[in-house]
């Protein structure tokens, strides 16, 4: 059933954003349309939108109902009006903050305004002349080893994974005494990065301290807050510090890290685009050639 005070309270976008994993095909092809082009969509007679979509206009009648609107020009309306609507429960929270006595409607919004906050912080941080001298260590290393353990160990995997597909030497570990064997193997020419929001895991410490002592550049990804892990770090890339009493059961730490390897990665990639993304292709060509190979085998 269609929930008709939604219909009233929502954007035209997230109306359909929310709708959107239970359209039809043809429903998210116009779906996909509306939402390239909202503006021109919302003063677009229902024929030219059946045209520039090559779905009929009875389909584009369904769809708009089905998003809880009585026909076409209300839908249209409605789009035309978005701008006014911005319902108080959507509103980024003044001063969000979470505790035990949160109520549950509130939830949501704090969760994404605490995610935003602490993005935006890390954005004010990031050093430029770090950021670019990390991008070219790691495309200049012979070897490149990621640290990192729990959440962080997910996000050092992750990041190696995309190194590795666009043809650079990367391992990920996150076992403490691979940690150190891998870290004692370092040498000049190779790079270990550490993935620490505390900064206080010692594992994660001692790795980058033997492979600084073993002559291997160290990069530590790190929460500004921290101290003992940059220490041994040669750059040092900051995220934004939360502080609370239920910070450790989000995920907020883990997107700040995952913000950084991507800003990393995508700089990377675009630094010497041909060569990477030619690099990328060949690795999928690979992966589709092992794909297929195991369903002749299964």
């Amino acid at each position: 059933m269609v929930d008709m005070d939604r219909t009233t309270r929502e954007s035209t976008e997230m109306l359909i954003k929310m709708g959107y994993p239970h359209f039809s095909k043809s429903e998210k092809i116009i779906a996909d349309f509306v939402l390239k082009d909202m503006g021109d969509v919302a003063v677009m007679p229902l024929g030219q939108l059946s045209k520039m979509t090559g779905i009929s206009e009875p389909s584009i009648i369904r769809f708009v109902r089905k998003l809880g609107f009585d026909g076409y020009s209300a839908f249209k309306r409605h789009m035309l009006r978005d701008d006014s609507i911005t319902p108080d429960i959507r509103k980024p929270a003044d001063n969000p903050i979470l505790t035990p006595a949160t109520p549950l409607e509130r939830i949501p919004e704090n969760i994404v305004s605490l995610t935003c906050n602490a993005l935006q912080d890390t954005l004010r941080i990031v050093n430029t002349d770090s950021y670019k001298k990390a991008i070219e260590w790691i495309k200049a290393s012979r070897r490149v080893d990621i640290f990192g353990v729990g959440y962080s160990g997910n996000v050092a995997n992750d990041l190696m994974i995309r190194l590795v597909r666009i043809g650079i030497d990367c391992r990920a570990q996150s076992d403490s005494a691979l940690q150190q064997l891998g870290a004692n193997a370092l040498s000049k020419g190779d790079l270990a990065i550490g993935i620490s929001f505390s900064g206080r895991t010692i594992s994660i410490i001692n790795a980058l301290k033997a492979a600084k002592s073993a002559g291997a550049r160290t990069i530590a990804i790190t929460s500004y807050r921290s101290s003992e892990i940059i220490q041994d770090a040669d750059i040092s890339l900051l995220t934004s510090d939360m502080q609370g009493p239920l910070f450790e059961h989000m995920m907020i730490s883990r997107i700040l890290q995952t913000t950084v390897t991507d800003i990393l990665y995508m700089g990377i990639l675009l630094s010497e685009y041909d060569k990477y993304s030619a690099n990328y292709q060949y690795s999928q060509n690979i992966l589709e050639q092992n794909e297929e190979w195991r369903k002749r085998k299964s």
